[in-house]
């Protein structure tokens, strides 16, 4: 039976998928994190030998969901050119142009 809910389980194992966040040309482009699915592999075992032991039955499988460890939520920031600098050392002596 082990290996059987060990199948059944991994078959229908679906990983969650994590939020991104990409670079599109000059655009910054978020994806939305996914939850994924898991069965709860000790009840479906609980309940496949509470229905042999009665005879028989149908066992619906129950799922636990699997949160992705990146949310959309914890880009909670908005990217952006926040300061620029520019210096010109044109008209400084030869030894401050090379102590830098």
């Amino acid at each position: 039976m082990d290996k059987f809910i060990d199948a059944t389980c991994a078959e229908a194992y679906l990983s969650p998928k994590n939020a991104s966040m990409r670079l599109l040309g000059d655009k910054i482009v978020f994806t939305p994190e996914e939850n994924g699915e898991e069965i709860d592999r000790d009840r479906l075992r609980s309940d496949i030998i509470s229905a042999l032991s009665v005879g028989g039955g149908t066992v619906i499988a129950k799922y636990n969901v699997i949160e992705p460890k990146f949310k959309l939520s914890d880009f909670n920031f908005v990217p952006c050119l926040r300061s620029e600098f520019y210096t010109d050392f044109s008209n400084s002596s030869s030894e401050r142009k090379h102590n830098i």
